[in-house]
């Protein structure tokens, strides 16, 4: 017999995947004679509700960021996504922030990494007074903007956490080009 389900887990999300297959081994966890051998497990499919954690998060995917125009190539810019927070930028700065407070009550992790930059008044690298991006928009695969229940492991962040995901590298040459074009 043969099911079929769907699956996709986003970034921060935990999924369970529980097999019963009859017959494929005894109690003992000895191979019994009809055993038989499971091909791939291939895991796609729609969205998911997260139930595991009290988390409020959005999701942002590699699609969104892709499909989403914005001129500044920022990843950052898409936290606006976010239900609570605000991207503002001028000449001289950019600045995120969540629940009514400060840019410094947020912080942003970068595979794990707090980039939190506790020189410039803990602000996160490519906001406040740094006119810099982290990473380019092309690098990052999918990230999530937590606004409320983060978990203690996100230090230094009083309103909101951006975590995000690079891309993984192949062994083929390949890139993207971005054009800006101006009418005079």
């Amino acid at each position: 017999q043969t099911a079929e389900q769907t699956v996709t887990l986003s970034l921060g999300q935990v999924g369970t995947l529980n097999l019963d297959v009859a017959g494929g081994a005894a109690a003992t966890g000895q191979a019994t004679a009809g055993a038989t051998e499971l091909g791939d497990i291939v895991v796609t499919g729609r969205r998911m509700f997260e139930v595991r954690t009290p988390e409020v998060a959005t999701n942002v995917t590699q699609q969104q960021i892709n499909n989403l125009p914005q001129i500044s190539r920022n990843f950052l810019n898409f936290a606006a996504l976010a239900p609570g927070l605000r991207v503002t930028e001028d000449d001289t700065e950019r600045t995120i922030s969540a629940g009514g407070q400060t840019a410094q009550a947020i912080n942003v992790f970068i595979d794990g990494q707090n980039r939190k930059s506790l020189i410039n008044d803990g602000g996160v690298a490519g906001q406040d007074d740094s006119r810099g991006t982290p990473f380019p928009q092309g690098a990052v695969q999918e990230f999530r903007v937590i606004s409320q229940n983060f978990k203690a492991e996100y230090e230094q962040a009083g309103s909101a956490i951006i975590t995000a995901v690079t891309r993984s590298g192949t062994n083929e040459f390949h890139g993207d080009a971005f054009v800006f074009y101006q009418d005079p």
